[in-house]
């Protein structure tokens, strides 16, 4: 069984070779044959049997002399061997396209030869913007996530984003959130304002909710989009709200309010509760992920759980 390795072997190199290209047919006719059950017509089993046994017969006689001797054994076992590594190639490959790294939908540590710097997956505390020491987050159950902003689309998969407007990192996740926003799941929306310039931005996304569901995702795209210099500006952001056909200055009141102060505060609140330490924090039906992923790592825990 030797020659099927040795048809991969001499079918590469006689991409660039006459001599290999002649060697890897002699193998394939071998292969065919060896598979038929009939000997192999070229004896190329056997001359490679003897070049090898004889190379390490040069050097070490008796060891080349059992080689020689088990040669069928140690070419099943090798062929055994580079068999079950192709299969393993092909998954490790599978799970790169699909998933952004060698081993699966569990993003489990170890290194992959398609990304040996582990940059598809590797997140870093450095890639969130920070509001407190890094800690646990606890579980999305112990909060009511209900007094949250959501589009409920009946779906039985739910997304959960945790962003800050400002923060370059949420900003970098915001065009894979929103590939994932368009699959078929249930989303919540959470502002936490690791920049503090951004803060007052909760209440005005509380008041477009509480007006229109559907306006703060329009709110969103649009403010994700925007310089972080152009959030400071209400100005700026009233003229965005204008701009979906409502009164702007309307919304502006809203944001003054007793209770809408008094949500916003019962947000963060929960928020910290949560352990959220900074953004982008997603969590992917109650799975967390901190900072900046490509879609597939969102898509294949959808994938996992049932999408």
């Amino acid at each position: 069984m030797i020659c099927i390795i040795a048809l991969v072997v001499f079918g590469i190199l006689g991409i660039f070779s006459a001599t290999h290209r002649k060697l890897a047919w002699e193998a394939l006719d071998c292969v065919i044959r060896k598979t038929t059950f009939r000997k192999c017509r070229t004896a190329l089993d056997e001359r490679l049997r003897s070049k090898i046994s004889g190379k390490v017969i040069g050097k070490f006689p008796k060891t080349g002399a059992f080689i020689y001797k088990h040669f069928a054994i140690f070419s099943y076992a090798f062929t055994l061997l580079f068999l079950v590594s192709l299969v393993y190639s092909g998954i490790s490959i599978y799970n790169f396209a699909v998933y952004g790294n060698c081993n699966g939908p569990e993003e489990i540590p170890g290194f992959c030869i398609f990304d040996p710097a582990g940059g598809q997956t590797k997140v870093t505390s450095s890639e969130t913007c920070t509001a407190s020491s890094e800690g646990t987050l606890k579980t999305l159950d112990t909060i009511n996530i209900t007094r949250f902003p959501r589009l409920d689309r009946g779906s039985n998969h739910t997304v959960v984003f945790i962003g800050c407007y400002a923060c370059p990192y949420t900003r970098q996740s915001y065009p894979e959130l929103q590939k994932l926003m368009r699959e078929d799941v249930n989303i919540v929306f959470a502002h936490f304002p690791t920049k503090g310039m951004t803060e007052y931005l909760s209440a005005y996304d509380y008041c477009l909710y509480e007006k229109d569901p559907e306006l703060l995702w329009h709110f969103n795209d649009a403010l994700f989009q925007e310089p972080v210099e152009s959030l400071t500006n209400e100005q700026r952001i009233l003229d965005i709200i204008s701009s979906f056909g409502i009164d702007a200055h309307e919304i502006q009141e809203c944001t003054t309010m007793n209770a809408t102060q008094s949500r916003v505060q019962e947000q963060l609140a929960a928020l910290q509760t949560l352990g959220v330490y900074g953004t982008p924090t997603v969590f992917v039906d109650g799975q967390p992920l901190v900072g900046p992923r490509p879609f597939r790592t969102y898509k294949s825990l959808l994938r996992k759980n049932g999408n």
